[in-house]
């Protein structure tokens, strides 16, 4: 029956309330009926609104905390003392800023919303789990490793020994404890800030170039211009038993948040001519210190290895980048893993092979490969 029709036809007169009433009824039910194919759309449209809510106040608050401490970064400064600390904690802030934004892109079905790494395809899936400490090294490798002090025959470093934790025993990868203090980080990165500037990598067709591998930015502390660091360069000598002279600079190395560099190795793939503008042959070794605690993200990894390091201030990881005899060690493929939340600094001093004939004398063949197959 219509009653639509009905109702709507009916001559109404003051006696007929019992008859309105009755309409009442089958209205309100047809309209009942008919928002039942609705109902979803405006359940979907009341979250849609508390989502875009939501955004504007997160944009809002991360805006005022950015003023907030441009304010205040300005009120303390004194001439470009405070310049850097004031744009990193503006890239900071909207760093945060982008990642809410990329959160409700998200929620809300947006199309620009991109966020893992491997659908960027910058760090493969076993690289992304070593990142997130989801594999755990061999419990047959892990009990051939110890710690020790060593003194590598150094007369001095028998009064002031390394600590030194195993790490990988082939390829050869080890920690030291505490060989930096809070002083001499400080003054690392106080020398370094003015002449931070954006990391490059070096390939055999582009030569050296930007590249979305590497996401940082770098400064080299030459000794003829930066007189403080001589003796951290020594002490690196000391820590990797190898001919400091034949070294690079001491490299710093800043990732703002984000900011990664991808697996790579430390080696010229050039066996006949490696890193002509040095001059020194390919890379032995690379001791690497770590200058700050990172908030979170930023691990070492080496992925071959299942291999994953945790940044800790004042420590340093060394290993070698060829076999004991002379081939280049694929196995040390190893990555920096994005940084989330925070900054990362790191220092590097990288090894050359002349001038190490007495310190890591060239063998015939890999003394570690019997060891290598059975791990």
């Amino acid at each position: 029956m219509d009653f639509w029709k009905i109702c709507f036809q009916i001559p109404w007169i003051p006696h007929s309330k019992i008859m309105w009433g009755w309409c009442k009824r089958k209205i309100a039910v047809g309209l009942a009926a008919k928002s039942d194919g609705t109902r979803e759309l405006f359940f979907k449209l009341e979250v849609l609104k508390k989502l875009l809510s939501t955004e504007a106040d997160l944009m809002s608050r991360l805006l005022g905390e950015i003023a907030h401490q441009q304010q205040q970064l300005k009120t303390i400064s004194n001439g470009d003392l405070y310049s850097k600390e004031l744009e990193d904690a503006s890239h900071e802030a909207n760093e945060y800023l982008l990642s809410a934004k990329r959160t409700i892109r998200m929620l809300t079905g947006g199309t620009e919303y991109v966020y893992d790494d491997f659908e960027y395809g910058i760090f493969e899936k076993p690289a992304l789990k070593l990142c997130n400490g989801m594999i755990s090294q061999s419990p047959d490798i892990e009990k051939q490793l110890r710690c020790r002090f060593v003194d590598h025959g150094n007369p001095f470093l028998r009064i002031a020994p390394f600590k030194q934790e195993d790490v990988y025993l082939d390829p050869f990868i080890v920690i030291y404890h505490n060989v930096l203090s809070d002083e001499e980080i400080e003054m690392l990165q106080e020398e370094a800030y003015p002449t931070l500037d954006s990391s490059r990598v070096v390939s055999y067709k582009q030569g050296l170039h930007s590249s979305k591998v590497r996401v940082s930015e770098n400064a080299w502390l030459f000794e003829d211009y930066f007189p403080k660091v001589k003796s951290i360069n020594k002490r690196a000598g000391h820590m990797a038993n190898l001919n400091i002279h034949t070294s690079e600079a001491l490299q710093i190395a800043y990732y703002k948040p984000g900011g990664y560099f991808n697996e790579h190795v430390d080696f010229d793939h050039n066996k006949e001519n490696p890193f002509p503008n040095v001059g020194f042959g390919n890379r032995i070794g690379t001791l690497m210190f770590y200058l700050n605690n990172v908030q979170e993200g930023g691990k070492t990894i080496f992925s071959h290895l299942n291999v994953t390091l945790t940044p800790k201030k004042g420590n340093a990881v060394f290993w070698y980048n060829t076999l004991p005899n002379g081939e280049l060690d694929y196995f040390t493929v190893h990555a920096g893993c994005r940084v989330v939340s925070g900054v990362k600094w790191v220092a590097n001093k990288w090894f050359h092979e002349y001038g190490q004939e007495f310190r890591r004398p060239c063998l015939l063949k890999n003394v570690y490969n019997q060891k290598r197959n059975s791990l």
